[in-house]
């Protein structure tokens, strides 16, 4: 199971038990209780999607502060020799940290204008 999954998992178990050590059936549809207060729902977030806008966030910030030390030690790391101003144009390959796996995810993104 995904963090992210599970994070959904804690939150609909806290919802409907009151606790994390025992299980109870849902009421309604997760969906439902995500939605906003205005639509009838609880107005939570649903850890996918605020996941996918950190990760359009988080590439968004490595293309803009190229100055901040992380994006420096990430684009030494990934894309050694090639100055820093040009990377954002380059195509994010490769399997690498937790960080970059997000970067790769929030650039494909932000490059099918979803963002």
């Amino acid at each position: 199971m995904s963090f992210v999954k599970s994070l959904d998992s804690l939150a609909r178990q806290f919802l409907w038990a009151g606790n994390l050590s025992s299980t109870k059936w849902s009421l309604i549809k997760w969906e439902i209780v995500c939605s906003p207060k205005r639509f009838g729902g609880l107005g939570l977030r649903q850890s996918f999607l605020s996941s996918t806008a950190l990760a359009a966030k988080l590439y968004w910030r490595w293309c803009v502060e190229q100055d901040r030390v992380w994006t420096r030690i990430l684009s030494h790391k990934y894309f050694f020799g090639i100055p820093q101003n040009d990377i954002p144009r380059y195509s994010l390959a490769g399997e690498g940290s937790m960080i970059w796996n997000t970067l790769k995810n929030g650039a494909a993104l932000m490059k099918g204008g979803l963002f």
